[in-house]
C-alpha cells in the first residue's frame, strides 16, 4: 500500500467518490480540509478508482480515517489490515458501524464526542424566529445599536485585512500558543490557496476598526464547510455575530452549514450549543486488536 501526499490534482478523484459514497456532508473527508490539514496533522492518502484511505500519521503508524469508497473495496482494506496486526481507525459514521461489528468482532468502538460535526440549518439561523433564539437576537441588536457594523465579502481587495486580523489574534495572547501556530499555518494555506479551493468569507469592521472575519469552502450544492472564524474584539456575542453574517451571505444558495467539530473545548462546545444545531454528524474511534476475542 502506498501512501502520498495530497496534492490539488487529487481533488477531482475524492470529490467524486465522496459524492458517489455519500460523504459529502463531512468536512473530515472533504479534499479542502485534507489538502489544508496534511503538514500539521500528518496526512497521507492512497487514492484509487473507487476508494480513498487517509493515513492518520500524527496519531500513530498504524492509524486511519474510515477508508471511503466502495463497500466490498472498504472491506477488503480492512481485512488486509487486519494481517499486519492492530491498527486504529478514526470518524467512522453511524452507518459504518454494522459492517465494523459484523466483519470485525475484534474491534472495540468509541463515540467520539469531540470530532462529531455540527450542522445547522441556514435558513432557520437566517431568521432567528424560533423563540430558543431569543438570547441570540439580544445580542445581535446589542453589537448593531452600540457599533457601527460594516460587513464585506472576502475579497482580494480586503484578504490583508483579514491576514490582520489573524496576526493580531495571533498575538493578542500566548496562552494556547502550539495551537495557535498550528493554526496559523493552516490559514496562511488557506489564503495562499483561497482562489483554487473556492473559498467564501466576510470580513467585519467596528467603528471602522476590523473586527473579525470567518471563511469557508462549500462541501458540496448544498453544504457549506465553515473553516475558520478569527477574532481580535471582545466584545460580547461577536463570534455569534461572526457565524451569522457568514450565513445569511449563503443563503438561497445552501441549505446547511456544517460548523465542524468542538476538539471537546468547553467554550466551542458551549457556543456551537447556543446557536441550536440540527443535528451532529456522530464518529467512533474503531481500535483493531487480535488479541481481544
Amino acid at each position: 500500500m502506498i501512501f502520498s501526499p495530497i496534492r490539488m490534482s487529487d481533488r477531482e478523484a475524492i470529490d467524486r467518490i465522496r459524492a458517489r459514497y455519500h460523504r459529502q456532508t463531512s468536512a473530515w473527508f472533504a479534499f479542502h480540509s485534507l489538502y489544508l490539514w496534511q503538514d500539521t496533522l500528518g496526512l497521507s492518502i492512497l487514492l484509487e478508482d473507487d476508494l480513498f484511505v487517509v493515513r492518520y500519521g500524527i496519531m500513530g503508524q498504524h492509524c486511519y480515517f474510515m477508508p471511503c469508497g466502495d463497500p466490498a473495496r472498504v472491506r477488503e482494506f480492512l481485512h488486509q489490515l487486519t494481517e499486519g496486526g492492530s491498527f486504529r481507525l478514526f470518524y467512522a459514521s453511524e452507518a459504518d458501524l454494522p459492517m465494523l461489528l459484523r466483519e470485525f468482532p475484534q474491534l472495540r468502538l468509541h463515540y467520539d464526542r469531540s470530532g462529531s460535526e455540527y450542522l445547522f440549518d441556514i435558513n432557520a439561523l437566517c431568521d432567528l424566529s424560533d423563540s430558543k433564539y431569543h438570547r441570540i437576537r439580544h445580542q445581535l441588536h446589542s453589537i448593531r445599536n452600540k457599533h457601527e457594523v460594516s460587513v464585506m465579502p472576502l475579497s482580494v481587495d480586503n484578504t490583508e485585512e483579514a491576514k490582520l486580523i489573524v496576526r493580531n489574534w495571533f498575538h493578542r495572547d500566548k496562552d494556547r500558543p502550539e495551537t495557535r501556530v498550528t493554526d496559523l499555518h493552516v490559514t496562511k494555506m488557506l489564503f495562499d490557496e483561497a482562489e483554487a479551493l473556492g473559498v467564501r468569507g466576510v470580513v467585519v469592521q467596528l467603528d471602522g476598526e476590523p473586527a473579525g472575519f470567518a471563511a469557508g469552502i462549500p462541501l458540496s450544492e448544498s453544504v457549506f464547510d465553515l473553516c475558520i472564524r478569527k477574532q481580535v474584539t471582545g466584545e460580547r456575542g461577536f463570534g455569534t455575530f461572526l457565524y451569522l453574517v457568514l450565513i445569511e451571505s449563503l443563503r438561497g444558495e445552501f441549505r446547511l452549514l456544517n460548523a465542524e467539530e468542538d476538539m471537546g473545548i468547553p467554550g466551542l462546545r458551549a457556543k456551537k450549543t447556543e446557536l441550536k444545531p440540527t443535528g451532529l454528524l456522530h464518529v467512533w474511534e474503531a481500535v483493531y486488536d487480535p488479541s481481544n476475542h
